[in-house]
């Protein structure tokens, strides 16, 4: 199984780092299909579908590697205004 973290670049955005230990050693994804992603939030589902919260888009791929197709917008109006961030993702038993 390969682990999946997700972490800060010194530019702009982030990238994914995989390995096939969670004790590494960790590598850059390498192609990003992703694209430009700051603080990427992954949750693995149970059929290893991998969804992503990006940009306030909710993303699915069926492999780390991609392809990432949009399942979702995810609006903030309506809520205290400010800047969000650190998203977050949980299934529940639905």
């Amino acid at each position: 199984p390969v682990s999946v973290v997700a972490t800060r670049r010194l530019q702009a955005g982030s990238t994914i780092h995989v390995s096939d230990s969670l004790d590494g050693p960790w590598r850059p994804l390498d192609p990003n299909t992703l694209g430009i992603c700051n603080n990427p939030a992954p949750w693995v589902y149970a059929n290893g579908t991998i969804f992503i919260v990006c940009g306030g888009n909710l993303m699915r791929a069926e492999h780390i590697s991609g392809p990432w197709t949009t399942v979702a917008t995810i609006g903030l109006g309506g809520g205290p205004d400010g800047k969000y961030e650190d998203p977050f993702l949980y299934a529940d038993r639905r």
